[in-house]
């Protein structure tokens, strides 16, 4: 009678089943013997490349060229930025700037290539602006309840805010200049001074 260590060993061989490789599909990524740290390429577990984006270079080499110009946009991120912007118009209306900017920044800062990016940047000056006046109206109440030193911090946080709406339009005004929301943002700028 054979040990049953080894007929359960054979059990296990004709049980397990084997799968062929295929040799179009390579298993994994295939390694660099020397990656590079500025790589500017993925590569998917097929060995399909995707390009990177390379923010503030265009894909021909030239310097500036702006990435709107280069067909980048992806769909599903033009979606998501439209998204984040009906949420940001409605925490504006709520009067709960600093939810509508984070909504919006997040457009700012992950999607450069957005096809309305002109609206975000006033949008995000406007927001500014709103915020300014929240925070100037909490100092005017704390002063009045004689709390003086958190009107202060209020007071600094209005000033830093309002230094932001103006970077936000300005940059719209020096890249957008020939749109509508750029006519926009220099009347904001003009009730800022």
């Amino acid at each position: 009678m054979a040990p049953l260590s080894l007929v359960l060993a054979s059990f296990i061989l004709i049980q397990t089943p084997q799968t062929p490789q295929n040799p179009q599909l390579p298993s994994g990524p295939p390694e660099s013997p020397n990656p590079d740290p500025h790589n500017t390429r993925v590569v998917r577990p097929r060995g399909i490349p995707i390009p990177l984006p390379s923010f503030g270079k265009s894909n021909d080499g030239q310097d500036g060229q702006d990435e709107r110009e280069l067909g980048t946009r992806d769909p599903a991120l033009e979606k998501r930025a439209e998204k984040n912007i009906e949420i940001a118009q409605f925490y504006m209306k709520q009067k709960n700037f600093k939810a509508s900017i984070n909504r919006l920044s997040e457009i700012y800062e992950v999607y450069p290539q957005y096809t309305h990016f002109d609206r975000v940047l006033l949008l995000l000056g406007r927001c500014h602006i709103g915020q300014t006046r929240v925070l100037t109206e909490e100092a005017k109440q704390l002063s009045g309840q004689k709390q003086d030193d958190k009107a202060k911090i209020k007071q600094e946080e209005a000033a830093a805010s309002t230094a932001e709406a103006k970077k936000y339009l300005q940059e719209l005004i020096a890249n957008f200049a020939d749109t509508d929301a750029a006519k926009d943002a220099k009347k904001e700028l003009e009730k800022l001074k």
